[in-house]
């Protein structure tokens, strides 16, 4: 029978552009969503002479619909789904011109550093991409274009998950401005994230890194600071963006202890631990900056150009340590794993190496549980406990008389 006979109230809708399977034409219905309450609940969406709310079910521009639609007059509810399936003229609006205003608006919201790099290093990639297939419309652009786009990339599992995860963003920027009809990037799933393996330095590796430290060529300058480098990597497990910008305001004294603190750059985490000795004389007599005047407040940096670049101040000398130890894989962020093992091999909890570290309990869970020797050992005598106890019960219940 005819659709209307089924549905004596239900309002049709067809829309030409729209075209399902072997449908020549997509269509929705206006029906009645009957609560518990409603009396009419058990004659299903053939009943339309209740109060209850209206909902649209249906295909649209070649999507599935089944949503409300947040009223329960009838000529509005009408009035909503000829707007949903009205054709919508999209505006022409260039690859260039789209990648500006995004950007000019993630400005504005005041995005980090790290992914504002990231974003304009994939947009690089885009425009040069698209220059090469002669794309110039954001509505030209398909899903097998970004396909090829992402195959040409050549990049790891998890760097193509990030990157599309930022095209996601970008693809939902130009359909929200109306400049292509749906974000076909988001039919494109990510791969699944896999932890990178971060193995913490040995005892033995530090050792050699501040041996190293302490033979570099310059005696007055480069050595000194590299020393204070690893130490300060090696007690506090500080960012390099950090370290680099690290200055006397940062060091209080709380009683006859030292502290460190600062806001992490990174993710703004508060960070508030005690210094050693050692670390603070180390600091004391490091030499000022290259470039810096004689006020400068900075160990490191000498407080000259964009904040964000501070870090280059230090690479070089790290860089040489690293080569001079022979230690392998060896990068400033591996100290950070090495203090989170050793806290949680002192019995430290999750939520204290977060705060020691100053990251989410989330990142702790990812990348810093480590199954190093002491907390297998740790984990080893806990089940050794448990399953004697069960050992024990056991043998009572074989013991007892039936």
């Amino acid at each position: 029978p005819p659709r209307s006979t089924l549905f004596p109230y239900t309002t049709l809708f067809r829309s030409p552009e729209v075209k399902h399977r072997d449908k020549p034409y997509g269509e929705v219905a206006i029906y009645r969503r009957h609560s518990d309450k409603c009396d009419h609940r058990s004659e299903g969406r053939k009943y339309m002479r209740c109060s209850c709310p209206f909902w649209v079910d249906g295909h649209v521009h070649g999507k599935r619909v089944n949503k409300s639609l947040d009223t329960r007059d009838l000529q509005r509810a009408q009035a909503k789904v000829a707007n949903l399936t009205a054709p919508t003229q999209l505006e022409d609006m260039s690859i260039a011109g789209a990648i500006a205003n995004f950007t000019s608006f993630r400005e504005t919201l005041k995005w980090a550093p790290g992914t504002g790099r990231c974003y304009k290093c994939m947009f690089r990639s885009v425009q040069k991409f698209c220059d090469a297939k002669r794309i110039h419309l954001v509505s030209e652009l398909k899903r097998h274009h970004f396909e090829k786009y992402l195959k040409g990339r050549k990049l790891g599992s998890n760097s193509v998950g990030v990157e599309i995860a930022l095209l996601h963003k970008f693809g939902d920027y130009c359909k929200e401005n109306n400049w292509c009809a749906e974000n076909v990037v988001r039919s494109i799933k990510a791969p699944k994230y896999v932890p990178n393996i971060v193995e913490p330095y040995t005892l033995v590796e530090i050792q050699k890194m501040l041996q190293a430290a302490g033979s570099l060529d310059d005696e007055t300058y480069e050595r000194p600071r590299a020393v204070a480098m690893i130490l300060s990597f090696r007690h506090t497990a500080i960012r390099i963006s950090d370290l680099a910008r690290l200055s006397r305001k940062m060091l209080v004294k709380v009683g006859d202890q030292w502290r460190m603190r600062l806001r992490a750059k990174k993710n703004h985490g508060l960070v508030f631990l005690p210094i050693p000795n050692i670390l603070k004389i180390a600091l004391d007599n490091l030499p000022i900056p290259k470039g810096a005047d004689e006020n400068c407040q900075y160990y490191f940096w000498n407080g000259v150009g964009d904040p964000a670049s501070a870090r280059y101040s230090i690479e070089p000398t790290l860089a040489k340590v690293f080569n001079k130890a022979g230690v392998e894989g060896a990068i400033s962020h591996r100290f950070r794993h090495t203090l989170g093992t050793e806290l949680l091999e002192q019995g430290a909890t999750l939520e204290e190496v977060a705060d020691i570290l100053a990251v989410s309990l989330a990142t702790v869970r990812i990348y810093y549980v480590k199954w190093t020797a002491g907390r297998q050992k740790r984990i080893s005598s806990l089940m050794d406990k448990v399953q004697s106890a069960a050992d024990r019960s056991i043998g009572k219940e074989d013991s007892s008389p039936s």
